[in-house]
């Protein structure tokens, strides 16, 4: 029998119509060379398959918490993880860029592409580090943990080491996403979190350096993502151009010699301030927002998060904001609001599971509502009930608007970067831990009841009762 990964790579005009694929927590990301030979209709009736969304030449098929399986089936089926040289990847890169030098292109696309290839393997270690840190901030607080202890200390580190080295995990997925050296990259931002760089920047944060006669503010590094960004894409269109014009036996020598001496000053100098200034505009932009009406900024991002997920363009505040501003204040208001968006769509598959006939139906909610609680996981929900059912969308959104306000009035805050669910309930653990938990629940249970109290149409019911 023919795999779930074979099939959709057929419906997707065969592995000669695939240029690149890639995947995030849940949805297959492959990008086809031609949009009109992928069959979405038939992809979104795979048993297997949540939902499709075309974005230009990309694809994103939902798939669930098992992508992850999916993904090797493909690559350990076809040629697709067949390796191409560095030097290749940049000559086709010019090539296509020539090519579409007349087309629009969709930069913000291009851009949510970037950011899930960068930071979907770094997911799995968000959440791990983000729940030993609950759990840490949970023992003290019920007083079994002393907090001067140096088991709590071992334990914070442990949970907390993520961010203080972010630039430099940022600088590996950089570095593989733009086929550049990662190893060069681990040096290049490895130099910013050093010791005695950090001792310059000084007990405030900020400071001041001078290189070759040349002034510029030092900054912290520790936590930071768009630095490290956008120095290894500097890296990877460096090193392929020296690849190209310098003679090989000169490559082992030349190009690490020339990228550090060049990079390190220049992230030090320009490119980390620059993005600092950016980040630091961004949380404060953010911050000031959420600061005018705590009710209503609960409101509003607990309700249009799972439209964010729907359109795959949660990724934009999560990295640009929530990660950075968890990092450098170690909480983060969003990540708790959005938390009602799983809930609420939860809710609703509830509803439908109460209210349908429809067994693969009542059996499909179940599933979705085990992916929310127990992985934080909530397309499911949304492919293969909000969008199919279209009110269960509407009620999950309103719940968790609800849900969200009420946050809002308390100021909820969590302090890691997960998925909600209830497994990932202790990253939450601190004063308001207890209004998170009682958000979570009035999201549910108001998506519930005006999920069956608008009710819902099942397309397969009504085909039944007409053939009646």
């Amino acid at each position: 029998m023919e795999s779930l990964g074979l099939k959709i790579v057929e419906l997707l005009g065969g592995e000669q119509n695939i240029e690149s694929i890639t995947h995030c927590a849940t949805r297959l990301r492959p990008t086809v060379k031609d949009q009109s030979l992928v069959d979405s209709k038939k992809l979104d009736d795979l048993s297997g398959v949540m939902g499709v969304i075309n974005t230009d030449s990309s694809v994103q098929i939902i798939i669930g918490t098992n992508v992850g399986e999916v993904y090797e089936e493909i690559l350990n089926n076809t040629d697709l993880n067949r390796e191409k040289s560095v030097d290749k990847v940049h000559q086709e890169d010019v090539q296509k860029d020539k090519n579409n030098a007349s087309k629009p292109r969709n930069y913000f696309n291009r851009f949510i592409e970037v950011v899930v290839s960068i930071f979907s393997p770094l997911l799995p270690l968000f959440a791990g580090s983000g729940l030993l840190r609950g759990f840490t901030i949970l023992a003290t607080q019920i007083g079994i943990l002393d907090p001067e202890s140096s088991t709590n200390l071992i334990l914070t580190l442990a949970g907390t080491a993520v961010f203080h080295f972010l630039p430099i995990l940022v600088a590996i997925t950089t570095a593989k996403k733009f086929k550049t050296s990662p190893y060069l990259a681990v040096a290049i931002m490895g130099a910013l979190i050093m010791p005695d760089f950090l001792s310059l920047v000084g007990e405030s944060g900020t400071n001041s350096i001078t290189f070759l006669g040349l002034q510029a503010p030092l900054f912290d590094y520790t936590g930071q993502v768009i630095p490290a960004i956008a120095t290894i894409w500097i890296q990877s269109r460096m090193e392929h151009f020296m690849k190209d014009k310098l003679p090989s036996s000169l490559h082992m020598v030349i190009i690490p010699t020339v990228l550090l001496l060049l990079l390190v000053p220049l992230v030090a100098v320009a490119i980390g301030p620059v993005g600092n200034y950016i980040s630091i505009w961004a949380a404060n932009g953010v911050n000031y927002i959420l600061s005018l009406n705590s009710i209503i900024s609960g409101a509003i991002i607990g309700g249009i998060w799972n439209i964010l997920i729907l359109l795959g363009v949660h990724w934009a505040p999560n990295t640009t904001v929530v990660i950075p501003n968890i990092a450098l204040t170690g909480e983060s208001s969003i990540i708790a609001y959005a938390a009602n968006a799983n809930f609420g769509m939860a809710g609703a598959a509830l509803a439908v599971f109460i209210r349908s006939k429809n067994k693969s139906l009542r059996n499909f909610s179940i599933t979705s509502i085990t992916a929310v609680f127990l992985s934080g996981i909530v397309e499911p929900a949304i492919y293969g009930l909000g969008v199919k059912l279209k009110t269960p969308l509407i009620a999950g959104c309103a719940g968790a608007a609800i849900g969200g306000a009420f946050m809002g009035l308390f100021n909820v805050v969590g302090y890691a970067f997960v998925f909600g669910g209830i497994t990932t309930i202790p990253a939450f653990a601190g004063p308001t831990l207890w209004a998170y938990v009682a958000g979570l629940i009035i999201s549910f249970i108001s998506a519930l009841i005006i999920t069956l109290l608008i009710g819902f149409k099942d397309p397969i019911e009504e085909k039944l009762e007409g053939e009646d």
